[in-house]
Parts: structure tokens; C-alpha cells; sequence
């Protein structure tokens, strides 16, 4: 073509071009093969030409039906998105979306944030596989209207959610979610602040109820939602939930821990919350374990406070209930404790202090054993200790 054309044909190229990089994700890769896919940045990611709030997905790597399907993010070292300029559907995006998939999904975050309007980071499994995510360093992870991060295993086959991040989580929704359909374990630690607007904390569950996986929450950072933590299992492993800093429920329990399986397995429920650190529930308990049909052991270890309309609150048809509250831990509520057991035993060990503005402590049980071991304080305003055994 003449040169005037050819000017011409390049200036549509690259409006052309422009228009397409403002509209979609900022990097792409996809494995239709059954390989592997690999994405890895270090720049910062922000909207085209089109102006802030044009970048669709930050990056995106997905594996189709195939062998493999492995999946894995690397970003570090600079930000996607920013405050006034967020990713509109996803920061980053993961996923391995045939059920014949064997590979593992990973997303590794250092020293970087992402701000999106939908989820902050978002990882998917559809077939056989873990889920990780990762994130190491500083920076923040936030969703102005959806999850801070998402990670779910949708195959109901094997493999673990593992989410391990330093950074700040903030979300409208749920801060951090790990959820696994399939037979393997949820677990999430943090380590930065997490805070959710409508949903819980942090969401940890094991769905399927032929699963022997468990949930494990570490929280090491303070951490707030409608409920603080969610923790629940249906299958037949147990719960175990560790904090070392406040735990805020603003609309409900600070923690909530639930097995939700309709058979009776022996799986145990362990809650342990350091000295120093706060568990508040509003409007509901600070501390709310169901053990559901289990006939394991429920135990809820405290050298921190725990203050909600009860204090700590434990509910089993067949388990037995424990509660140890260590000489620096604290409960408070209108109940301070209550126990309500069926066929299971209840058993307090006080160190501490326990105060009820209306009980101290609420036992029942129709089971062989209730016991209050009192080495510390335990005041009520009506009744110190209400201890039931119903034959």
C-alpha cells in the first residue's frame, strides 16, 4: 500500500489495539493441552487508554480439559490495579476448569497489593488437586464489592485449599474464603488484618460429607466481619481454630466453629486463643461451638477474653464439652459460659475469671457428667453456677 495507507492501516492497528488492552485482562496466559501454565509478573498492571476503571482482570492463567492442568501465578514487587483504579471483575485469576484436571492451582503474591472490584484474588478447582495461595511481604489485598480472596475446590475429588498470606485482606463481602467441595482439608493463616463488611473474616469450610479433611484457621492478625471466623466441616475430620490477635464478630458470633455432618463421627473441635487477645461477638456469643452430631471432644482453651451476650457458648447432642480458661483469660456476657449437652459430658476448669451479668456459668446436660473446677473468680448477678444433670 502507499505510505498515506499504510499510515493509515497502523493508526487503526493501534486504536484497534488500544481499545482491545483497555477492555480486557492486562496478561493472559491458557494451557488447552492438559500442561502446564505459568504466569509470571513483576510490573504493575493498571487500565488502557480507555481511564481508570477499564482494566477488566488484572492477570489471568487457566488450564482447560487435559492431563495436567497445573496453574500457577507469580506476582511480586508492584501493585495491580490501585484504590481509584481497580480491576472491575477480578485482580488476579487462576483456575483448572475440567473435573479431569490433576494439577495443582497457585497463586504466590510478594510485596504487592491488588484492588479490584470483584474478588481481590481468585482461585478455582474443578478436578483432582490442591489450591494455594500464597502471599509473603507487605501490601494489601482489597475488593470494594466482593471477596478479598477466593479460593475453592469445586471437584469433589482430592486435594487440600491452603491460604497462607501476610498482606492486608480487606473485602465487602467475605475477607478470606477457603472453601473445598471435594475430600481434602481448608486451611487458612494470616497474618495481616482481615476485615470483611457483610461476611465473615475469615471462611473456612469443608463441604463434602465424605470428606476425612479438616479446617484449620490461624489468625494472627486481627480480624473482623459479620462473624470473625467461620469455621465449619461436614465430613469427618475435625476443627481447629488458633488466634494470637482480636477476633471481631460485628453482627454475630467472634467465633463461629459448626460440624454439620448427619452422621455421628468422633471428630473433635479444638478453639485456642492466646493471652492478650480479644474474641467479641455482637448481638451473639464471643465463642459459639456446635458439635452436631459428633461424638468427639470439644475443647476451647482461654488465655485471652471472650465477651458477647455469652461469653463462650457450646452446643452437642453426644460429644463432650471442655472449657479452660487460664489464669490471664477472661470471659464475659450476660452468660458468662453455657454448656448444653444431650448424651455428653460438660466440664469447666476456671483459672481465670468468669462473670455473667445475669449467670457465671449455665450447665445442662441429660449425659453422665457435669463438673466446675473453680481455681479463679466466677461471679453472677443472679447466679454464679447453674450446673444441671438431667437423669
Amino acid at each position: 500500500p502507499s505510505g498515506m495507507a499504510s499510515r493509515a492501516l497502523m493508526a487503526r492497528f493501534t486504536s484497534a489495539l488500544s481499545s482491545w488492552w483497555a477492555s480486557v485482562s492486562a496478561w493472559v496466559g491458557v494451557s488447552d493441552s492438559g500442561g502446564t501454565t505459568t504466569l509470571t509478573n513483576t510490573g504493575s498492571i493498571r487500565s488502557g487508554t480507555g481511564g481508570p476503571g477499564t482494566l477488566n482482570i488484572g492477570l489471568f492463567a487457566s488450564a482447560n480439559s487435559g492431563a495436567d492442568g497445573t496453574v500457577t501465578i507469580n506476582h511480586s514487587g508492584a501493585d495491580i490495579g490501585a484504590a481509584n483504579d481497580r480491576a472491575q471483575e477480578i485482580g488476579i485469576y487462576a483456575d483448572s476448569r475440567s473435573s479431569v484436571n490433576t494439577g495443582n492451582v497457585a497463586v504466590n503474591i510478594a510485596n504487592a497489593s491488588v484492588f479490584a472490584s470483584g474478588d481481590g484474588i481468585r482461585a478455582l478447582h474443578f478436578g483432582t488437586g490442591s489450591i494455594s495461595v500464597t502471599g509473603t511481604g507487605t501490601g494489601t489485598v482489597d475488593s470494594s464489592a466482593d471477596n478479598g480472596i477466593n479460593a475453592q475446590k469445586i471437584g469433589t475429588s482430592a486435594g487440600d485449599v491452603t491460604v497462607n498470606v501476610t498482606q492486608n485482606v480487606t473485602a465487602q463481602l467475605n475477607g478470606i474464603v477457603a472453601a473445598n467441595f471435594g475430600l481434602g482439608s481448608s486451611s487458612v493463616t494470616s497474618s495481616g488484618t482481615v476485615n470483611a463488611a457483610t461476611g465473615p473474616g475469615i471462611n473456612a469450610q469443608v463441604l463434602n460429607g465424605g470428606s476425612t479433611g479438616f479446617v484449620v484457621v490461624n489468625a494472627n492478625g486481627a480480624t473482623s466481619g459479620t462473624r470473625g471466623v467461620l469455621a465449619v466441616n461436614a465430613g469427618s475430620g475435625g476443627v481447629q481454630v488458633n488466634t494470637a490477635a482480636n477476633i471481631t464478630g460485628t453482627a454475630g458470633e467472634g467465633i463461629r466453629v459448626r460440624l454439620s455432618s448427619p452422621t455421628g463421627h468422633s471428630n473433635d473441635v479444638g478453639i485456642n486463643v492466646a493471652a492478650g487477645a480479644t474474641v467479641t461477638g455482637t448481638g451473639d456469643a464471643g465463642i459459639f461451638v456446635d458439635m452436631g452430631n459428633s461424638r468427639g471432644i470439644a475443647n476451647v482453651t482461654l488465655n485471652g477474653r471472650a465477651t458477647g451476650t455469652t461469653g463462650v457458648s457450646q452446643l452437642a447432642f453426644e460429644a463432650s464439652l471442655g472449657l479452660t480458661v487460664g489464669s490471664t483469660g477472661r470471659v464475659e456476657g450476660t452468660n458468662g459460659v453455657v454448656q448444653f449437652n444431650g448424651l455428653g459430658n460438660n466440664a469447666i476448669l476456671n483459672n481465670g475469671v468468669i462473670q455473667g451479668s445475669d449467670i457465671g456459668i449455665s450447665q445442662l446436660t441429660f449425659g453422665p457428667n457435669t463438673s466446675v473446677t473453680n481455681n479463679g473468680t466466677i461471679t453472677g448477678g443472679i447466679r454464679a453456677i447453674d450446673a444441671d444433670m438431667v437423669l
